[in-house]
């Protein structure tokens, strides 16, 4: 059964609540966002955009926690991401966010619920070879998936134990 709008919204509403709580607390972490729906205030640098076609991974310490902050008036989330020597904005919104981590990347929250539309219909893979061709379908880049899988692996080492 798909997980009805109302749910969705409270899932939203969470992911915000928390990025804003961290960055309150000045508490280091990783937000996971949909590329495309960035709009970074100077733009995303082409090999950025890119080696991270799809999802763009962004550690939230340092000085981009220090450049990050939450309008009082608002309640509007402005992350401050450094690209090489040029600091860039972006007015967080929920429905940019995927996922949101610590820095080791244990998950604090993860966006697991299915679009409204979804695109091709759900397949269910059986082995890792079909997971990874129905998410080349989606537009994942091969690399991308590599990636993803060896840092999954690298942070999961228990998962290879029998």
């Amino acid at each position: 059964m798909p997980i009805n709008k109302n749910i969705k919204e409270v899932m939203r509403d969470n992911a915000i609540n928390l990025v804003e709580i961290l960055l309150l607390e000045k508490q280091e972490f990783r937000v996971v966002l949909w590329t495309e729906q960035c709009d970074f205030s100077n733009g995303l640098p082409k090999d950025i955009k890119d080696s991270f076609s799809t999802q763009l991974p962004l550690d939230i310490k340092d000085q981009a926690l220090e450049d990050s902050w939450v309008d009082e008036d608002t309640g509007e989330i402005t992350l401050g991401v450094m690209f090489g020597d040029e600091l860039t904005e972006l007015k967080l919104q929920d429905s940019q966010i995927i996922a949101i981590l610590d820095l080791a990347g244990q998950p604090f929250i993860i966006n697991n619920f299915e679009p409204d539309e979804p695109k091709k219909p759900v397949m269910k893979p059986k082995t890792k070879v079909e997971l990874l061709n129905s998410l080349k379908d989606y537009g994942i880049k091969e690399e991308d998936l590599d990636r993803s899988v060896q840092a999954f692996m690298k942070f999961n080492p228990d998962i290879l134990k029998g």
